[in-house]
């Protein structure tokens, strides 16, 4: 799939029904077993797009969508993270180089982003996500995927682009387990 300002992206499944329902029980439970159950699909998906761009033996880094602060305190987690984490972990198990850098972070100035409308989503994140100090060396000539575990407007993901190309990090693709479409 490619999405206007995203470039190229690969999603599981549409963001209804049984996938919505998940997708809503994983981010308010933080439940590592809702998270293997949304990841075997992404890698499956992961896996195929690196077969064929021939990119089977090349070093991956997972990028995760950052969480506002006060909202990972309060949950104790952040979903794309654990998310990440768990597509590494069976990512690997398949043979790939892969691991999880958490590159980006987001300002506590930003809303939540399930309140807002498109416009307001992209407003909300405009220049408050920004490149962790150092990780351009830590990512280093690996490839880069944007992973979240839903794309609706797509304002985080292009935030998280955006902020890795103005730092020389250029993101191949991304990958969420369900759409809006």
């Amino acid at each position: 799939m490619v999405r206007a300002g995203l470039g190229r992206g690969l999603a599981v499944t549409d963001y209804a029904g049984t996938p919505q329902a998940l997708v809503h029980a994983f981010k308010v439970n933080g439940s590592r077993f809702l998270a293997r159950v949304l990841a075997a699909p992404m890698v499956d998906q992961l896996a195929e797009w690196c077969e064929n761009a021939k990119l089977a033996r090349v070093e991956l880094v997972l990028v995760p969508a950052p969480s506002r602060p006060a909202a990972n305190r309060r949950r104790g987690y952040i979903p794309a993270q654990m998310l990440s984490k768990e597509v590494a972990r069976r990512a690997r198990g398949l043979g790939f180089r892969v691991r999880v850098v958490k590159a980006l972070r987001v300002s506590n100035l930003v809303k939540d982003q399930s309140l807002l409308n498109a416009a307001e989503r992209k407003r909300n994140l405009e220049g408050r996500m920004r490149v962790v100090p150092g990780a351009r060396q830590v990512i280093g000539e690996a490839k880069v995927i944007l992973v979240d575990d839903i794309i609706t407007t797509g304002s985080t993901l292009a935030s998280m682009r955006s902020a890795l190309v103005s730092e020389g990090i250029q993101p191949e693709i991304f990958l969420t387990f369900a759409e809006t479409l």
